[in-house]
């Protein structure tokens, strides 16, 4: 028989170390039985251009992300007998990216000091084996930093494990 979590809501508190790409570190906490709050400290990728050269590099920046996000589903999910451990359900959010601009691994360093995202997110959080944490959403935003501004895609996958949790 399959355990599973009978509770309709988030849980308490969620601590995951995402691997893959771009490592992180998150603790997603219960503001309300459908909505969570996430800070999630870790680097991500990006480029810098050097039009001079005419190169482009892939390099890695620090990023502090602060999510909002409201689980709809549970209830239906459970009806069904799908698993919500570990908010293992599908997601409305607002996704909040602060990267500073000194990159790790890399000499090179863009213009910019900094650089924030803020965007209107869909997502999906599944925990298999009540350790394995995948979570995946996309959306639109807008972005800036001291030199520019922009609307760009957000898309961001995440694969890691689930270190503490409090339901």
């Amino acid at each position: 028989m399959n355990a599973q979590n009978t509770d309709a809501e988030t849980s308490k508190h969620l601590l995951k170390g995402n691997l893959l790409i771009t490592p992180s570190l998150e603790y997603e906490k219960r503001v309300t039985n459908a909505t969570t709050l996430s800070l999630q400290l870790g680097v991500e990728l990006g480029t810098i251009e050097n039009e001079i050269l005419d190169e482009t590099r892939v390099v890695f920046y620090p990023t502090l992300d602060i999510d909002y996000r409201y689980y709809y589903n549970f209830r239906r999910r459970q009806e069904k007998g799908k698993n919500t451990t570990h908010n293992s359900a599908n997601y409305f959010g607002l996704a909040n990216s602060f990267s500073n601009a000194n990159t790790i691994f890399s000499d090179r360093n863009p213009r910019d000091a900094y650089f924030v995202t803020i965007a209107g997110v869909y997502g999906l959080q599944r925990t298999y084996w009540k350790k394995l944490n995948l979570r995946f959403e996309f959306g639109a935003g807008y972005g800036f930093s001291d030199i520019q501004e922009t609307i760009l895609p957000v898309v961001n996958f995440s694969l890691g494990w689930v270190l503490w949790n409090q339901s």
